[in-house]
């Protein structure tokens, strides 16, 4: 069907316009109302996604892609248990594919630390299946870096990176993984490629924010401040909140 071609190219408009002309001729047509709910849920249209995904497995309870849909959009709206089930389903009727492996390790690494053991061997299953995916690679990284396992991360990431040179995405995720390993003037170079100067010293002051190293959060804050007026108000709202985390922690739970 060209409309899945149009899909995997990226070329959203021409793929919707496909998937709806098949389904002019045939509106029971389930791969075409599957991939029209992959498109809406790239564009954004939740509502709209989920109400073809859900048609989809009214009439096909094993269909792979309503599954796949269904949970990407049950997690995204925060209902993982149900993702879960929708997810897992998916891989038990498509086990060697990278990409319900992948959605379920991401739903895993959202349920925070853990759950962030479970995600690491699908990611590492699914990089088996498609070893040259920036994507899985980031993801994988990203994974092992909320592990605290900050070497493994950089090599993933940046492996990752160099498949895809301007991908922001990987390019932050690889600046953290830096940062959390100590390599602060390699993360702030990254950060300063992808989303320029000031706001990567604010990016850093955040992270070390979350790491409670306050001293070094304040002096990248400052830094955010003093290199671009612009960027004022997010900087000092950081350093607002960050007044207001230490005092919290001199002043000690309260009763």
């Amino acid at each position: 069907m060209k409309g899945s071609t149009y899909f995997r190219q990226g070329n959203l408009q021409l793929a919707r316009l496909h998937f709806a002309t098949a389904l002019q001729k045939d509106p029971n047509y389930r791969p075409a109302m599957a991939g029209l709910g992959d498109v809406l849920y790239r564009q954004g249209d939740m509502a709209g996604s989920r109400d073809l995904f859900t048609r989809v497995l009214n009439e096909d309870p094993d269909n792979f892609r309503a599954l796949l849909g269904l949970g990407r959009i049950a997690r995204d709206r925060g209902e993982y248990e149900k993702a879960m089930e929708f997810l897992y389903q998916a891989k038990d009727l498509q086990p060697e594919s990278a990409e319900a492996l992948t959605e379920l390790a991401m739903a895993h690494d959202l349920l925070g630390q853990g759950n962030l053991a479970l995600a690491e061997p699908l990611y590492r299953e699914a990089l088996s299946l498609q070893p040259d995916d920036p994507n899985i690679q980031n993801n994988l990284g990203f994974n092992l870096a909320l592990q605290g396992r900050y070497p493994e991360a950089i090599s993933y990431l940046s492996r990752a990176l160099s498949m895809e040179r301007d991908n922001a995405r990987i390019k932050n995720n690889l600046a953290t993984a830096l940062l959390l390993n100590n390599q602060e003037s390699e993360a702030l170079q990254l950060f300063e490629n992808s989303i320029g100067k000031a706001a990567a010293f604010n990016n850093i002051g955040y992270l070390y924010m979350t790491q409670g190293i306050w001293d070094k959060a304040e002096q990248s804050f400052r830094k955010a401040l003093q290199t671009s007026p612009t960027f004022y108000l997010r900087a000092q709202q950081n350093l607002d909140r960050l007044r207001q985390l230490r005092t919290q922690a001199i002043q000690g739970p309260q009763e």
